[in-house]
């Protein structure tokens, strides 16, 4: 089985120097095989059938052989080698390939027979990576031609690598690998990342466009400088429950000193029921001023009163979810 002549893009120095394989390939304690088998579909003329590949690995004193064979490949350098060396013994084990019926098999029953019966049995790979060490242990086997030709880079799924350059390669990788690893440890210790800057930029960013707004803005701001303590809730929304600008606490400490007289003013009350709170912050999820009026009575008007629009681009399904609350 020659090699085939196709262009690759392998380097020159890594290919087999017919002059220099059968010394290299002597040398059996620098010689390592390794084969793993694999399947892949190959469409013919009228059915695409599942074929049999065996990926040898090659390792020797100078390069490293990444080899693609197929079962076919075999038959044919045993032919060979037992047609130009009549006294070779090594014979070739059965390899089998996937059949179509096999392949459809998909029961339980039949896997576990199929399991049982194989149960034991050597796979392709380790026959042949057991025949191709008997080839290269055999004195009249590693020193032909065929066996030279059988382990060189024949199609475009070989290839070949120069020793030192793959262990390089190897080496570079685990050394990234534990720096990484290293990374991944220092950022689990110290928690969650925030960026202040990110913080702040966010804090700056204006959440109105519209100048008729400021007097939303200066609402939202007096509610945030009031005390938790200064709210309380009822059945039908929240209320002032101190007036603004004096504590809880400053009221029941001047209570004894001076008597404290408050005016008797009805609580501030706000009615605002899930569903109403639910579509104003829709409106302001979507980067509009959540029923925007002239007043805080048009504009309480308009979150009771008013349809909840929804953009074309909204989830259906969310959409019919929020309008079925109502």
């Amino acid at each position: 089985m020659g090699p085939n002549n196709n262009n690759f893009s392998v380097d020159n120095s890594a290919r087999p120097n017919p002059a220099m394989a059968g010394v290299v390939l002597c040398e059996l304690e620098n010689f390592e095989i390794a084969v793993v088998e694999s399947s892949v579909v190959v469409q013919e003329v009228d059915q695409r059938r599942r074929k049999v590949v065996f990926n040898i690995i090659v390792e020797d004193r100078n390069q490293i052989l990444s080899l693609v064979r197929y079962i076919p490949d075999f038959i044919d350098f045993d032919q060979k080698l037992h047609a130009h060396h009549r006294r070779v013994k090594i014979q070739l084990p059965t390899l089998t390939e996937p059949s179509e019926r096999d392949a459809k098999r998909r029961s339980l029953k039949n896997l576990l027979n199929t399991l049982s019966n194989i149960k034991g049995a050597k796979s392709n790979a380790e026959k042949v990576e057991h025949y191709l060490r008997k080839c290269a242990v055999d004195p009249t086997v590693r020193f032909s031609s065929l066996f030279r030709d059988f382990f060189s880079v024949q199609r475009d799924d070989d290839h070949a690598a120069p020793k030192e350059a793959v262990q390089t390669y190897v080496t570079r990788q685990a050394m990234l690998m534990e720096e990484q690893m290293q990374q991944l440890q220092q950022a689990a210790k110290q928690g969650p990342v925030t960026s202040p800057s990110v913080a702040a930029r966010v804090a700056k960013r204006s959440l109105y466009e519209d100048p008729r707004d400021e007097q939303v803005k200066n609402n939202v701001a007096d509610i945030d400088r009031r005390s938790p303590k200064q709210l309380k809730r009822t059945s039908d929304g929240f209320k002032d429950s101190i007036s603004s600008g004096t504590s809880e606490q400053t009221v029941r400490a001047a209570a004894p000193q001076k008597k404290v007289e408050k005016k008797e003013e009805p609580p501030k009350k706000v009615s605002i029921q899930d569903f109403q709170l639910i579509k104003v912050l829709g409106k302001g999820c979507m980067g509009k001023t959540p029923f925007w009026a002239e007043n805080h009575a048009d504009m309480y008007r308009r979150v009771l009163e008013d349809e909840l629009e929804f953009p074309e681009d909204f989830d259906p399904v969310t959409a019919d979810f929020i309008a079925g609350l109502s």
